[in-house]
């Protein structure tokens, strides 16, 4: 099912574009008289076909989703929505015209409800800042950062001592240089930031180990498919609450490196080489709320020691069931 699922980017996006084509087309069909009727009519009809099956692979990705609960809820039920009303668009034709505005605001609204959950809050301005970095790129010059930054950054390397969160925002040009070194960096909170390496291909090892700087602000941390990662560097990110390190180089003794992560409440390590043997270090991490261990070499006992030694821990094993789009109660188990 969760194959079916990922399905989901596959099939959304040719819908997409059929259907807002075929509400454009009936609108300017409207005003100027000309006759578009059979590829409206073409449009409409492969575009209900194809919502109906993502809407479908949507529901079953749900299932297996890491995303915020409440984004994929408003997603979800916009995207039904959306294919509800697409199908009244094809068969009422009397009322078309009108629906065809209604259509073109529900496939726009949800697709901006789909890149939130992709991309996170803010994703225009980050698409605004790539560009400003790709066609006005920094000049190679030493950063320079102020007293109390550089006092901050240098209890960040010192495993013992907790870092307090720096009052004062990122330098503007270090989020610039690292966003035209394709790292997505959004904002969180009071100064935190959201770092994805997902799409930064070539000398991750540079760039993660220049990254560090940025270390102290950073409050989640995607490394998600990166096979040369220095675990060690990770002691630096002493604010992450959230850390995503599925399908990554991880084994069972580069989990000591998390020990002090005091602030760390989610944690993925799906598709990793992790084992009950690197359970103590997991264990030690008292802060974790919610934590992903599916497709890893950990047994089932090992896991329900660990519920034992942390009750309030909730860890997925990718034994999942069926929910409602509008609930996350299991229908069965």
């Amino acid at each position: 099912m969760e194959t079916l699922g990922h399905l989901h980017p596959l099939l959304i996006h040719f819908p997409i574009g059929l259907l807002l084509a075929a509400c454009v087309l009936t609108i300017y069909a409207h005003f100027s008289k000309k006759e578009f009727e059979s590829f409206i009519q073409i449009s409409l009809w492969v575009g209900f076909v194809f919502s109906v099956l993502a809407s479908c692979s949507g529901w079953l990705l749900s299932n297996f989703s890491l995303q915020d609960p409440q984004s994929l809820f408003w997603h979800q039920w916009t995207a039904i929505f959306t294919c509800i009303l697409t199908g009244f668009v094809l068969f009422l034709k009397k009322w078309r015209f009108y629906l065809s505005f209604l259509l073109f605001g529900a496939i726009c609204f949800t697709g901006h409800l789909g890149s939130v959950l992709t991309y996170g809050e803010g994703y225009f301005s980050l698409a605004e800042k790539k560009v400003i970095a790709l066609l006005a790129p920094l000049a190679a010059k030493p950063l320079e950062i102020s007293q109390e930054t550089a006092i901050q950054m240098e209890k960040a390397n010192l495993q013992t001592v907790p870092v307090e969160r720096i009052s004062e925002a990122p330098n503007p040009e270090w989020i610039q240089a690292f966003q035209a070194k394709q790292i997505s960096l959004i904002e969180q909170g009071d100064h935190g930031l959201s770092a994805n390496f997902l799409h930064v291909k070539t000398d991750f090892s540079g760039v993660f180990k220049d990254f560090q700087k940025m270390a102290p602000w950073v409050t989640q941390l995607k490394l998600a498919h990166q096979k040369n990662i220095d675990f060690a560097l990770l002691k630096n990110f002493t604010q992450v609450q959230d850390v995503d390190l599925s399908n990554t180089n991880l084994v069972d003794g580069d989990l000591v490196y998390l020990r002090n992560l005091s602030q760390l409440k989610r944690l993925n390590v799906v598709g990793t080489q992790i084992s009950d043997a690197g359970l103590n270090n997991l264990i030690g991490l008292k802060n974790l709320k919610k934590v992903y261990v599916w497709q890893s070499s950990m047994s089932q006992e090992a896991v329900e020691k660990w519920k034992q030694a942390n009750p309030n821990v909730e860890i997925e094993t990718g034994q999942f069931s069926f929910v409602k789009p509008d609930s996350i109660k299991p229908l069965t188990r």
